[in-house]
């Protein structure tokens, strides 16, 4: 290979990095939502994304109420659960129209109001479905340079998706025991057949629905974790990163990691505590402390030892020093070693061109 050559194979590798770099920055028109109202009440989120991208999920006392709310890296909340039962979840949408201007005297003069700071707003403030409608109801509801879709959802009985419509706030509620959001606008195919839907998220939605009618009167926590692995994203090129459960009768919040249904951790929100819940060698607890990234908390799912060290003073209980790792855990250690191997000869073949 002569010296123009290594340069364009130089030049390729580097472009090729930064493009992967820059893919990892974008949203990604996924994830899924729900809420279901029988004999008892969940909320559930599987949050999509692109592979190795990060999380953080946060406990915040405001007043006498504890909030539990989730930021990805570049500081945008997708889903969270207040002590008072009231649950958000927001997530990018493709819309069917584009919002119209504000022509008439009436609506020019309407506050406006992003969905970002709608969603953190009712978070952090609200109980209801009736506060957060009470709030809007002068109010335009506008996109950022992302535009997102809110679900919202209390112990009530009451859930809706807010979204932006072409000359007004566009409201979808709850008909039946159950609503589901992906990445369409709900309220464009309120009136359409969900098998007959074809937009951006529609075979998660109807995944999901169909798995909620099969089980609509069996529905359960085992049967909530079940919807989230069936509304689960494998897409070229991202996926279901973490899925959340809420149970909103108990303030605690159940979370599988890296689509491994087969261990689930529970999250206290009043005690701000994350304990293993099902699946595990050996069991912890640790304490919070305000919060804690969900790479963290996929290191401690599969016994990292370097994690395990880092969280020594906040462990409440201890995992044994001896685990006999399960087959999965043992993957999910092959897999890491595998990465640091390619990235390592990537890092060596770089050095060593021109």
């Amino acid at each position: 290979m002569n010296s123009i050559e290594k340069r364009c194979m130089k030049s390729f590798t580097i472009a090729s990095i930064i493009i992967m770099l820059l893919c990892s920055c974008l949203p990604v028109q996924a994830c899924s939502s729900f809420a279901y109202y029988g004999d008892q009440t969940l909320y559930g989120m599987n949050w999509d994304y692109y592979t190795g991208y990060d999380a953080t999920i946060f406990i915040k006392t405001i007043d006498d109420i504890k909030v539990f709310n989730v930021f990805n890296k570049d500081g945008y909340d997708f889903t969270g659960m207040n002590t008072n039962g009231l649950f958000a979840a927001q997530q990018m949408v493709t819309p069917e129209e584009k919002p119209g201007f504000i022509q008439n005297q009436a609506n020019a003069e309407l506050e406006t109001i992003s969905m970002k700071d709608l969603y953190s707003t009712s978070l952090y403030k609200f109980s209801e479905i009736g506060e957060i409608n009470e709030f809007m109801q002068n109010k335009r509801v506008t996109h950022t340079m992302v535009e997102h879709h809110t679900m919202f959802a209390d112990k009530s009985g009451s859930a809706q998706v807010v979204e932006v419509g072409k000359d007004k706030n566009m409201i979808t509620s709850i008909q039946d025991k159950f609503i589901i959001m992906t990445n369409f606008m709900n309220y464009y195919y309120a009136d359409t057949d969900y098998k007959k839907i074809v937009a951006r998220g529609s075979d998660r939605y109807i995944a999901g629905y169909d798995f909620m009618l099969e089980n609509i009167d069996t529905f359960d926590f085992a049967k909530g974790m079940e919807m989230l692995k069936a509304m689960k994203c494998e897409e070229t090129g991202f996926y279901t990163l973490c899925s959340f459960l809420y149970k909103p009768e108990t303030d605690c919040v159940y979370v599988a990691v890296n689509r491994d249904f087969d261990k689930i951790w529970k999250i206290s929100i009043w005690e701000e505590t994350a304990e293993t819940f099902k699946g595990f060698e050996s069991p912890m607890k640790i304490k919070i402390d305000g919060s804690i990234k969900l790479s963290d908390l996929k290191e401690l799912t599969y016994y990292n030892p370097q994690t395990l060290e880092a969280f020594e003073n906040k462990f409440i209980v201890k995992p044994a020093s001896n685990i006999e790792l399960n087959e999965t855990s043992k993957m999910y250690h092959r897999q890491a070693g595998q990465k640091k191997i390619f990235y390592i000869a990537i890092g060596i073949f770089l050095i060593g061109l021109p």
